[in-house]
């Protein structure tokens, strides 16, 4: 079967709302950054104060949350936690980057 190629009128409704989903990813993309500048805030803040990278207790509250705020928004919950999962282990590694030139 051959595949059918948009019309003119069509290719213009998907360019717009492809660039609309490239302008969002670039805000999410800056948020992640915003997220990281932070976690190397809390990092700092941990060692100073002799406190653990993980709060385990924490995390699972986050977790939670941000999966009720999933069904909220009328998001599918397993990819937020999903999501979550990788921020969350993305903010551990630099927190022990943190930890480790701090130590020096």
């Amino acid at each position: 079967m051959k595949k059918k190629l948009p019309s003119g009128e069509t290719q213009i409704k998907l360019d717009k709302c492809r660039n609309q989903i490239s302008s969002i990813d670039k805000k999410i993309l800056r948020l992640v950054g915003a997220r990281a500048k932070t976690a190397r805030q809390i990092g700092k803040i941990k060692k100073d104060a002799g406190l653990p990278i993980r709060n385990l207790a924490l995390e699972k509250r986050i977790y939670a949350e941000r999966q009720n705020w999933a069904k909220q928004y009328g998001l599918n919950p397993d990819l937020i936690a999903k999501l979550w999962r990788l921020l969350i282990s993305d903010s551990v590694k630099i927190q022990k980057q943190i930890f480790r030139q701090l130590s020096l």
